[in-house]
This record gives C-alpha cells, structure tokens and sequence, in this order.
C-alpha cells in the first residue's frame, strides 16, 4: 500500500488531469470485460505495462511485484473454474479427503482465460492507482458531483489505512520484542490481541478525530483546493525532453 502510494505522488504522469487517466482506465476494464478473447486480454496487459513503465516511469520490478501478488489471489479464485470438487465419482477423477477432484481441457482452457481476463482488469486499474495519488481522486469526484458524503468517507478511510499500519507495526514489533511469535499458540494469541488493540484504537482515533473536527468548526464535508493540471500534449513534451528520464525517484 505504502509502495502504492509513493509511485502515486512520484511518477511522469503525475500532473496530468487525473480525468484522462481515469477515463483511460476505465476505458480499457470495460473493453476487457467486453472483449473475451485471451488475445485482446493479453495485449491490453502488455499495453498497460509499457505505459506504466516506459511512460510513467514506474520501475518494472515493483510493477511485476505488485502485478504478482494480485495473481496470486487470482489463482485461488480460478481454481474452483479449473478444478470440479463432486461427491460422485466422474471420469480421470482423483479421490482426496473424501472427494472427487477432476478438471478436463474445457475447465483448463476458461480457467486460464477468466485468470488472464481478470489480470488485464486489475493492471488497468493499477495504471489508476500507480499513477494518480488520491487527493487528485478526490478533486475528480468533487468535479463529477459526486455527494460530499461519500467523498468525505473515502477520504477518512485512506486517511485511516496508513495511520493503522503504522500501529500495526509498532504493535508487531512490541510483540516480537516479547517472543509473542515464538510459537504457533503465542502467535495465534499475538494475532488476536494485536486485533483487539487496533480495533479499540481505531474507535480512540475516530472519537480524537471528531473532537478535533468539531472544534475547527467542520461544516460536515472535507474541502480540497483543486489544482493546476496539464493536457496530454504539454505533458508528453516534458516527459521527452532532456533529462527528463532521470526525473522520477525510485
């Protein structure tokens, strides 16, 4: 998440009006939910990563790290297409744990198409979010007319997200200092106090963060100042100009 974020606010296509980075990854998850052929999949992915990599400078490992990681989740998911689970023996069928598992070249074949149709979607969607940090989301929303209330909500969670993480890790790091994961049973009892912890916590900072609304004042909804965005062309002649390879931090 924090990689994420980084790459948001650090990358070529930072400046460029958030409404056409959008608009184009929106634009190619429907045309991947439309198209279902495992070609056009293909190329929409491949399409997707030389942009993100050649274009926004985004460096290609961290791209296939983050790419990988969503595949693995995929992977789970496609499985039950792959594989048929069947309490009634049917033909080539393995026999495990009291169930018939089997899978033929029809599951295979529209399991590997719906993994790399998926796939196409979400690096589509990350173009999205490597490229556009959320406080520029949020002036797109604002644009859109989208009700203050739901903007305000996305804007204290993502706001939440890193501020639990990092308790998150102070308390990994308390119980570790404890020997709290030595063992599976101290791990598991680490685990569910560390759940607690944060959850009480989480409610501490919610009540925190109300006090310190209300004695600012707050009006019901979060305002952000818009900014100053760039048109594709000027943006392409600064990403091409000299020197500007160099111009984006890892």
């Amino acid at each position: 998440m924090r990689l994420i974020d980084r790459f948001a606010y650090n990358n070529r296509i930072r400046k460029l009006d958030p409404a056409w980075k959008a608009g184009f990854s929106l634009l190619l998850l429907l045309s991947c939910l439309t198209v279902n052929r495992a070609g056009f999949s293909a190329a929409c992915l491949t399409a997707v990563a030389l942009i993100t990599v050649l274009l926004a400078g985004i460096p290609l490992g961290s791209f296939l790290k983050i790419l990988f990681t969503e595949a693995g989740f995929l992977v789970l998911s496609v499985g039950t297409v792959a594989v048929s689970v069947s309490t009634i023996q049917s033909a080539n069928a393995r026999f495990f744990f009291g169930l018939w598992f089997s899978a033929t070249q029809e599951s295979l074949a529209a399991a590997g198409g719906l993994f790399l149709r998926s796939l196409a979607c979400v690096s589509a969607m990350n173009l999205l979010a490597l490229t556009t940090p959320m406080v520029d989301l949020i002036d797109l929303m604002t644009r859109m007319k989208v009700p203050d209330s739901l903007i305000d909500i996305l804007t204290l969670i993502y706001r939440f997200i890193f501020t639990l993480l990092d308790c998150l890790d102070r308390m990994i790091v308390a119980k570790e200092a404890r020997l709290g994961f030595r063992t599976f049973r101290n791990a598991f009892r680490s685990s569910a106090d560390i759940a607690a912890s944060l959850f009480i916590d989480a409610y501490r900072r919610s009540q925190r963060l109300q006090i310190a609304l209300e004695g600012r004042c707050w009006n019901g909804s979060f305002r952000v100042l818009p900014r100053d965005y760039e048109s594709p062309r000027s943006l392409w002649r600064e990403v091409n100009a000299p020197g500007a390879a160099n111009s984006t931090g890892t």
